[in-house]
Formats: C-alpha cells, structure tokens, sequence
C-alpha cells in the first residue's frame, strides 16, 4: 500500500530460491521505469545469467498495468502467464509484454 495516500501501490514481489532456501521481496514500483539487473539497478538481480542492464518494468499508476521489456539480455527474460502452470515464454528483446497481476518473471537461467 502507498503510506501517503492509502492506495494500493503497484509492486513486485520478488522470490530467490537458492539450495535450501526461499526469501520473498516486495519493491514498489513508485516511478514510471523500474530497472532489473546486477548491481545498481532499482531490482537487483544475484545471478551469473543476469546482465548489466537485463530488463525493465514499466508501470502506469493510471491505468494500475505494469509492462516488462527485455533490454537484449545475454540469457533472456521470460513470463509464466497467470495461473498457467506451463513453461516460460522466453521474450523478445525490446518487445513490451503487458503483465498480469499474478505474471511470473523469470531472468536468465
């Protein structure tokens, strides 16, 4: 939620599984441009699939939608369409994809 005003803020959760463990994130995406990538980025990505600049989000608080962009990723960003339980679609690099509430992101491998 969004302190100031009481409205719910457009964000992303954020979910690291590594051997043994799992840790959930939440970042809100409180500008128009929310950058992913290692270090420096606004959503850090830990990985060695992961590049410099890997993708970005967009968020448009009017319309409450959210797009992602693959930024020509060595390794790729993919999306799992809401409820699909099937394989990620691995995008293509500066194509916008809209995004579902419940879409899963995936960067790199």
């Amino acid at each position: 939620r969004d302190r100031a005003s009481g409205d719910d803020a457009l964000g992303v959760e954020a979910i690291r599984r590594t051997s043994g463990s799992t840790e959930t994130t939440t970042t809100v995406l409180d500008h128009p441009i929310v950058s992913c990538g290692r270090a420096g980025q606004d959503i850090v990505l830990e990985h060695p699939s992961s590049s410099r600049l890997h993708a970005a989000v967009y968020a448009d608080h009017e319309s409450r939608s959210a797009t992602v962009v693959d930024l020509r990723s060595s390794h790729g960003t993919f999306v799992r369409t809401t409820g699909s339980g099937g394989e990620f679609e691995r995008l293509e690099p500066l194509i916008p994809r809209p995004l579902d509430a419940r879409d899963e992101l995936r960067f790199g491998h």
